[in-house]
């Protein structure tokens, strides 16, 4: 006998997007797929709720980062941008398989409304010489502060907004720190979480400073990479800030 068993979930993810005129199925951020161990192209059920609707439908992999949720073809009739949905995978198992796979724990992917980490999106901007860093931070999907300021090493400034970069990451880290929790700093520029944990070579001063000062602090600091430019709420905000502390 085989058991039709729940084998991964993206839990409470929001509705991004709903095209109707597409031939079908839901496109899904291809990070949030992995996370979630679900494959592109497999079976899903969805469900709404907002309104209590459920569907199936298979998925399609999204750009990675770009936090997309997109309901396609009739399932769009089903969900409006910024509905809440759960999206469920299921797998044909035998009891000893089934009862194996209960032991490991199913791969479930927490949105970030339902994470009691901050998260904290960072961004860095330059112009003439100059260079500045934004932040804002998220708890459970709501805006709860920003920050941003203007960097001061000369030295630095070489790197131009990816200095910005740098020191909001270590901005969002002191923050962190300070409040004794954990966070996931969100950013758009791969070079943060990679000179973080030791998986690029840090060849000028400013990257070899960041390097040690996040060591000590990684056991309280998650990286997540976003897609630049794409609508990201938190991404866009942290732009912002990181421009208005030039004048921009």
């Amino acid at each position: 006998m085989l058991y039709n068993m729940f084998h991964g979930k993206i839990h409470r993810a929001t509705v991004t997007q709903a095209n109707l005129e597409y031939m079908g199925s839901i496109t899904i951020d291809e990070e949030l797929l992995e996370l979630a161990g679900i494959l592109p192209g497999e079976r899903v059920q969805v469900v709404n709720n907002n309104n209590g609707a459920r569907l199936e439908t298979y998925t399609i992999a999204g750009k990675r980062g770009s936090g997309v949720i997109c309901l396609n073809g009739a399932a769009a009739r089903k969900a409006q941008v910024g509905d809440t949905v759960i999206i469920i995978a299921y797998a044909m198992m035998t009891k000893e398989e089934a009862q194996n796979y209960l032991e490991d724990k199913p791969s479930v992917n927490i949105s970030e409304q339902d994470d009691d980490r901050y998260y904290i999106y960072v961004d860095g901007s330059y112009i003439n010489g100059e260079y500045s860093w934004g932040m804002a931070i998220f708890y459970k999907g709501k805006l709860i502060d920003t920050f941003n300021g203007k960097g001061t090493s000369i030295d630095a400034s070489e790197l131009h907004n990816v200095a910005g970069e740098i020191q909001g990451a270590m901005e969002a880290t002191k923050w962190a720190i300070a409040h004794d929790e954990k966070i996931v700093i969100c950013h758009d520029y791969i070079g943060l979480s990679e000179w973080a944990l030791g998986n690029w070579k840090t060849n000028k001063e400013l990257t070899k400073a960041y390097a040690e000062f996040m060591k000590p602090y990684l056991h309280l600091v998650t990286f997540k990479k976003v897609a630049g430019h794409t609508g990201v709420l938190g991404n866009e905000l942290a732009d912002k800030l990181a421009k208005q502390a030039l004048g921009l």
